[in-house]
């Protein structure tokens, strides 16, 4: 594009719900994560050919998005705080919501269920 500004296009390969769509635009950081105990579990990352991260929301808690965690900034901007307790439930739904979702709403508690099962194993 030229005067310092760049254009990237993006795409997920995989089909994913709609509700679960989110775009943010921010520098980036490497940062490591719980992706490899997670995968010891269930299996190989389901996007594995894409990117995981996580980033700051307007919320006080937690979301999960297909490669991506939305968590509340007050929780992010304290550098004392252990984010693992939230971070881990939401990657584990990259497992079992997102790559794999429930047929209608009356099932969001399977999605839920295998998230909270997912913080339990990882704490084990």
């Amino acid at each position: 594009m030229g005067g310092g500004r760049s254009t990237y296009t993006w795409k997920l390969p995989h089909a994913i719900s709609t509700y679960l769509v989110s775009l943010n635009v921010a520098r980036l950081s490497e940062i490591k994560n719980h992706i490899a105990t997670q995968a010891s579990m269930f299996g190989e990352y389901p996007f594995l050919d894409t990117k995981y991260g996580i980033v700051a929301a307007s919320f006080p808690g937690g979301m999960e998005h297909p490669t991506l965690t939305s968590i509340g900034s007050s929780i992010l901007a304290n550098a004392s705080r252990d984010i693992t307790t939230l971070l881990v439930p939401e990657l584990t739904h990259d497992w079992w919501s997102d790559r794999v979702t429930m047929c209608t709403w009356d099932d969001i508690w399977l999605n839920e269920g295998f998230a909270t099962y997912g913080e339990v194993l990882y704490l084990e």
